[in-house]
């Protein structure tokens, strides 16, 4: 009942104040004040401490300007002060309005706020912030009337509608919903008098409420506005400065609802209601960023950035002692606030939300549509209150790393493409975000290589040593430690990292300026890269939520790679180390599999490695031996040339000395008994495929190698330039054991016969015997064929012969069973002083007490092998000079080497010539013989002696000393031999 008097009583008395204007004022001008004697005077003489109306009524009693509609001249500033009456006790209602008339009156209103004090911004009963005592209401329209003849012609409708936005008071008795604009809110509190606060119309008629409370209340305070106003024919200008760059203001949907398309070519400005001054309280405003024409393979993405700190100013809702500096801008906004959605609705992902004074940072979307979000709380101060933003659109290409909804997880595995480069994302991440890239193979044999080009995170405290890890973190999660050979696929250690702002993960910044992140000189494992534990790696990166915008969200580009660390068989310990195992050698002990190089990038020129040599042991029972076929093989190499003998098939290379560039073969080598014979080379040869017509290779041991060897490898090749793959299986063959050994004295023959049968079954088949003599003995080979290190027929069976230490051939023998006697004599073996490519298995000795022989059957004939023991008819001294052995009496001269005794003249031929069985020695009696024989040894004996006492006379003279004895050799070779310049050449 109270409150319904005190309005009406209110509104009786406004109305009577609005009469009592006299009708005469109609004759005054727009910008001049109408005084109660008819006189008129400029308006900016109204209340300026002088009578110019002459009756006083420029200047009423307070000089109150409340309930008044001020007009005046374009682009002239007037000053204004609204204060509350002497000695108020009742609710005080001031209603002030400026109305620009238009053409040389203006066309809209300007108010600038020079000090402010209304009421007090409080907090309410649910924790909500709200005026109390008193508050300030805009009312900013656009007029109906197009003459506006006075000030004072308003009339009641008008009052009354200033009236109902005064906290309530007269609700109905005006319908504000029939306006297009929101029901704005209040201002309310305290500004002191400093930079002031602009505001610009948006129509022709602004009218300001100001309400007080009763002055008993408890809260009840004084009030006092001090501002300039003026009326400009149009907006200031405040486009983006850019030279040629379109301006897009938007399509206006509502009052501040606006929607841009098509900002590819040109800016799209979004902007404040007023801008560039202080918006109303009270509203939400929705920016909608559209782009619906995108090229193929790629996506729009929208980006929206500020970088004049003066025109982004919303109020961070934060006063007093330890507040928030309105320097900067923050997400701690408990009242004005914009945020930026990745999407065109408030349900789409936050990118960000931010209040305060500032430049904004480049915040990129993820999405071609955008969604700014301006909200006014509905009480607060008066403050200098405008945004701005420039929005762009871009295309990228298709697919970026980007956020997918609310999720940031990423799977990176090899089905399609085992090789890449991860980052962060693309685009602004939103706060307390956590973003996962899995990089996983397919098999439990797959590792992943990963090395880092940049890494880096904001630095907030640049002058501590400790972390804090606000500004972001990233983990490293499955790693093996570098101190284990990880690579090798064995069991290591599992460490996971952890950096931060000071710390980073080991960069290889130099592949950052190289196509695909491939440096010229590797990223080499562990000072430079990283290397996973198990098939799996996984990438952490944190973005905390921060109280000030970020101007550098954390940054990472790496490289990785699935490697596939499988290989066949069973890995090779080192000699000596018994926990520790080669790289890539392996014993395969399976009776059939397959056999390829090794795929993991670490062993070649781009994982760091300048040479590989990998050797595959393949290991059968005693009676077996082994098929192998190559499926694929890539050996380029141009130093190299591979060579085939047209008669036995069998390839060996060719290796040129003296270059740097990169060389690649393989070789197949058979152990036998502690021997290692090459029987095979590839290299130049570049068949990535013959599965139906494959190479095959077949052994005559139960015991092969196969050796893969690259050297002098460039930073740009790996696996994919030199590779092979084959298969191999075990089988029986026994023919080779059926070859007939018989013994005489001591000489031996070997007889094998071979049929058509056997050829028809196995095709042409090779066979390998062991020659071995008595200890000290060597021996002569003598076969019935001709020299067959030029050439043999293509139909003749050919013998090789090999030493106890040397893998390649020392003689070879095109064989001929129609020969009456042996033709080819193989004189006087020995070990030679050379040296196998590769050291025999551990535990086996060195056989140079034996010969190798090897047979390539390739018709059907018997073959003959004759050997026998013989010593040297040489003494070789110390000094040099040799003398003839006193008891060589059987020498064969043919080999110039010396049988024993028994078999001279035995019945049986013991030198290849049959020289011992000749008629002209063996009709005669070998008294001659004999006694020449005890000759001398006696000789020899009486020497010893005499050399005894000599001895002895001396040591008298010159005191005791040990006898020297000469050291002789037992053996010496004068025959003709063949040395082995043709073998494989070495590095």
């Amino acid at each position: 009942m109270t409150t319904s008097c005190t309005c009406t009583l209110l509104v009786f008395a406004l109305i009577i104040t609005e009469m009592r204007e006299p009708l005469s004022s109609a004759l005054c001008g727009l910008s001049e004040f109408s005084c109660d004697n008819g006189k008129c005077v400029r308006q900016n003489m109204f209340c300026n401490g002088r009578e110019d109306c002459g009756d006083g009524s420029d200047e009423p009693r307070g000089c109150m300007v409340c309930n008044r509609t001020f007009n005046g001249e374009a682009n002239v500033k007037y000053r204004l002060h609204i204060s509350e009456p002497f000695r108020r006790q009742m609710p005080f209602l001031c209603v002030v309005s400026f109305v620009a008339g238009g053409a040389q009156y203006g066309d809209y209103v300007e108010l600038r706020f020079l000090s402010f004090n209304v009421g007090s911004l409080e907090k309410g009963g649910a924790s909500e912030l709200t005026c109390y005592g008193g508050h300030l209401k805009v009312l900013d329209t656009k007029s109906p009337e197009t003459d506006i003849n006075h000030q004072q012609t308003r009339g009641l409708s008008q009052l009354v509608s200033a009236i109902k936005h005064t906290n309530g008071i007269l609700p109905s008795l005006y319908n504000i919903h029939e306006q297009r604009v929101p029901d704005f809110g209040y201002f309310c509190g305290q500004r002191a008098v400093g930079r002031g606060v602009n505001y610009f119309s948006s129509g022709n008629n602004v009218t300001l409420l100001i309400f007080m409370s009763r002055k008993t209340s408890w809260r009840s305070q004084s009030f006092s506005v001090f501002l300039t106003y003026r009326f400009i024919t149009r907006k200031v200008h405040v486009g983006v400065p850019k030279d040629d760059t379109k301006i897009n203001v938007g399509i206006v949907n509502s009052f501040c609802n606006v929607e841009y398309r098509d900002c590819v070519n040109q800016v799209c400005v979004i902007r404040s209601p007023n801008f560039p001054g202080t918006f109303l309280p009270n509203f939400t405003c929705q920016y909608l960023i559209k782009q619906e024409l995108v090229p193929k393979g790629f996506h729009a993405q929208v980006l929206l950035k500020q970088t004049n700190e003066y025109k982004i100013s919303i109020d961070n809702g934060h006063s007093g002692p330890g507040a928030i500096p309105s320097v900067s801008l923050t997400t701690d906004c408990p009242r004005d606030v914009v945020r930026i959605f990745n999407g065109p609705t408030p349900d789409a992902v936050l990118l960000t939300e931010f209040c305060g004074t500032g430049p904004l940072p480049v915040v990129r979307s993820s999405q071609s549509n955008v969604l700014v979000q301006l909200v006014s709380a509905p009480y607060q101060q008066l403050h200098d209150s405008r945004l701005e933003i420039e929005a762009e659109v871009r295309f990228v290409k298709d697919p970026f790393w980007r956020i997918s909804g609310n999720s940031c997880e990423f799977l990176i595995d090899d089905s399609r493409d085992s090789v890449g480069i991860i980052e962060n994302p693309g685009h602004t991440v939103p706060p307390h975000t956590t973003c996962t890239y899995s990089l996983r193979g397919r098999n439990p044999s797959d590792r992943v290589w990963l090395y880092f080009t940049s890494y880096i995170v904001e630095d907030k405290h640049p002058w501590s040593l400790k972390e804090f890890c606000d500004t972001g973190r990233f983990e490293i999660l499955g790693l093996a430690a570098p101190h284990h050979p990880v690579f090798l696929g064995n069991e290591s250690s599992l460490e996971n990292l952890t950096y931060c702002e000071k710390s980073s993960p080991r960069l290889c910044a130099r592949a950052g300026e190289t196509p695909n992140l491939t440096p010229f000189r590797p990223c080499r494992f562990p000072k430079e890269s990283y290397f996973s534990k198990g098939p799996e790696l996984i990438l952490r990166l944190h973005y905390p939520r921060l109280s000030e915008i970020s101007t550098l969200q954390p940054i990472f580009k790496a490289r990785y790679e699935i490697v596939d660390t499988s290989q066949p068989g069973e890995a090779a310990h080192l000699p000596g180390e018994a926990a520790h195992f080669s790289l890539c050698d392996r014993f395969l002990y399976s009776r059939s599999g397959t056999i390829f190089s090794p795929r993991n990038v670490l062993y070649y020129g781009r994982g760091g490695s300048s040479e590989i040599s990998c050797r595959y042991n393949l290991q059968g029972k005693d009676s077996s031996r082994v098929k192998i076929a190559f499926q694929s093989l890539h050996l380029l190499s141009s130093l190299c040339k591979n060579v085939v003998d047209k008669a036995s098939h069998e390839r060996t290379c060719e290796i040129t000395q003296g270059h740097k560039e990169p060389i690649s073969f393989i070789q197949v080598v058979e152990n036998w008994q502690g021997v290692e014979i090459l029987t095979a080379c590839f290299c130049n040869i570049s068949f990535i495929s013959f599965k139906r017509r494959p190479i095959e290779l077949t052994s005559l041991s139960n015991n092969v190698s196969l050796i893969f060897t690259v050297k002098r490898m460039t930073s740009l090749q790996d696996y994919r330039h030199f590779n092979f793959e084959a298969s191999y299986e075990f089988f029986s063959f026994p023919i080779c054991d059926k070859a007939v050994v018989e013994k005489n004295g001591s000489s031996w023959q070997l007889t094998l016969s071979v049929y058509e049968a056997m050829l028809h079954e196995h095709g042409q088949f090779r066979c390998k015997w062991s020659l071995r003599g008595v200890a000290s003995k060597n021996l002569y080979i003598a076969f019935r064929g001709t020299n067959g290190t030029e050439n043999c027929a293509a139909n003749n069976n050919i013998a090789k012969v090999y030493s106890g230490r040397n893998e390649a051939a020392f003689a070879v023998v095109c064989l001929n069973d129609d020969a009456t006697k042996p033709e080819m004599v193989v004189p006087f073996w020995y070990a030679m002083e050379t040296s196998s490519f590769y050291p025999p298995s551990p535990g086996l000795p060195w056989l140079s007490d034996h010969v190798i022989l090897e047979t390539l059957i390739k018709a059907a004939q018997t073959v003959r092998v004759y050997w026998g023991e013989v010593t040297s008819p040489l003494l070789k001294r110390n000094i040099g000079h040799s003398l003839r052995k006193i008891n060589c009496l059987t020498r064969c001269p043919e080999i110039n080497a010396c049988i024993s005794p028994d078999l001279w003249c035995d019945g049986k031929k013991h030198c290849p010539s049959g020289y011992d069985e000749a008629v002209a020695h063996c009709q005669r009696f070998p008294v001659l013989y004999i006694t020449a024989g005890v000759g001398a040894t006696v000789l020899l004996l009486v020497l010893v002696v005499v050399t005894i006492i000599v001895t002895r006379r001396k040591r008298g003279r010159r005191g005791k000393q040990p006898i020297q004895i000469p050291t002789v050799d037992l053996f010496e070779m004068n025959g003709n031999r063949r040395t082995a310049e043709d073998r494989f050449l070495k590095y």
